[in-house]
């Protein structure tokens, strides 16, 4: 059994690596709980691994082993009032406005410390009002959170502006006790990233998954 936390588009990463070990002939049966209780029971082998994490989660623990290859990333991007002609060319444009993020991202530390003046949120869906209401110029967010959000908030004055700021790629581990699936696993991920399969099948899952709601 995997362990994933228990967040929005979950879905998505539960799909991608179920397909990712089908290629090695191998079926995954998933666990959704709490971030630090999936970590907990990772950690002292009670479940297999984790499914997606950053590439320092394990930095200290030497149970989890991580698969060299990333499986997929959190795309950072700003996002604003459709009417409010913000324009977004690069990190250093923040300071030209006022930003709002969710409480507890780290993703957003180094944003919020250029930004004119900074604001902090509880929930995404929160996040995404408070934009919505014009109370922050822009909203620092994993972009397809903030698309999952937008949707069930059915908030269509709210879009993405400007690129990407940030990839933060998300990695799968396993416990030491399944070491020989990390080579095998691996080499899947890096003919899927070659072959331009992952960020396809990354793409496609999203949009499945936003269609659905």
């Amino acid at each position: 059994m995997i362990a994933i936390d228990e967040a929005k588009g979950v879905s998505v990463a539960e799909r991608m690596l179920t397909y990712i070990y089908a290629k090695i002939d191998y079926k995954i049966d998933i666990v959704r709980m709490p971030a630090k209780r999936a970590e907990r029971e990772s950690r002292q082998g009670n479940l297999d691994g984790e499914l997606l994490r950053v590439k320092d989660f394990a930095k200290h623990k030497p149970l989890l082993l991580r698969v060299p290859t990333p499986v997929s990333s959190i795309d950072i991007q700003a996002f604003s009032h459709r009417d409010s002609k913000v324009l977004i060319e690069n990190i250093n444009s923040l300071s030209n406005y006022t930003l709002a993020y969710t409480r507890g991202r780290k993703y957003a530390d180094p944003f919020k410390n250029i930004a004119k003046q900074d604001h902090a949120l509880t929930s995404i869906k929160s996040l995404m009002q408070f934009i919505h209401l014009r109370r922050a110029d822009i909203a620092i967010v994993d972009r397809f959170t903030a698309l999952v959000a937008l949707k069930t908030l059915k908030i269509n004055d709210v879009e993405a502006v400007g690129p990407i700021l940030e990839k933060r790629y998300v990695y799968h581990f396993l416990h030491k006790k399944h070491e020989k699936l990390v080579g095998l696993l691996n080499e899947v991920l890096i003919e899927m990233q070659q072959s331009g399969e992952l960020e396809q099948l990354k793409k496609i899952l999203e949009a499945e998954y936003l269609a659905s709601l």
